[in-house]
């Protein structure tokens, strides 16, 4: 339903520490209770696997499927997209200076929502799209939803995925067979 609503169901998370920051961002659908959760959780989740040893990206992969896991515990029908980004610095080891020598750009996502990174040039600026959306009007897409038990309908012209699974869920499967992690 696009419009005037109720409730506000989105959210979004900001972690910043010395050298890294995190930005999560949570497109809630059908209630907040996945994009709650998801803001309150992710940096944590990512976290745990940086810890444990994993590096980004996969990290964001075990924070997909972490929270894919709790949301079908803790939350009913809501569901979520997600678009995230770890900004780390790197210091070169002979520089004198605390501002950092450059940026490593990490960046995620799940569902139709996109990460677009803005270029900062002589010109001042130009976008680029760093995702592509996990559209259920996309061949491929089509397949994953239903190899996940899903289905997509087609009503008035917009391609929909079937009630019963929800876009966090279903792209966080896609993102785990991309990766090969089970």
């Amino acid at each position: 339903m696009q419009g005037l609503r109720d409730t506000h169901e989105d959210e979004h998370c900001i972690r910043v520490s010395k050298d890294k920051t995190l930005l999560g961002v949570f497109d809630g659908h059908r209630g907040d209770c996945a994009a709650k959760l998801c803001a309150e959780r992710y940096g944590d989740a990512v976290d745990v696997a940086e810890v444990c040893g994993t590096p980004l990206p996969r990290a964001f992969i075990y924070a997909h499927v972490s929270l894919d896991k709790q949301l079908r515990r803790d939350c009913d029908v809501s569901g979520t997209t997600a678009c995230s980004c770890v900004i780390e610095t790197v210091h070169d080891s002979t520089s004198s200076t605390e501002r950092p020598d450059k940026w490593n750009v990490h960046v995620a996502h799940a569902g139709d929502a996109r990460v677009v990174l803005i270029k900062n040039d002589l010109v001042g600026g130009r976008g680029i799209q760093a995702t592509d959306d996990h559209k259920p009007n996309r061949p491929d897409e089509v397949r994953r939803i239903e190899a996940a038990g899903g289905s997509v309908m087609e009503l008035y012209g917009v391609h929909r995925a079937g009630e019963g699974i929800i876009f966090f869920q279903m792209s966080t499967q896609h993102a785990q067979s991309a990766c090969g992690v089970k």
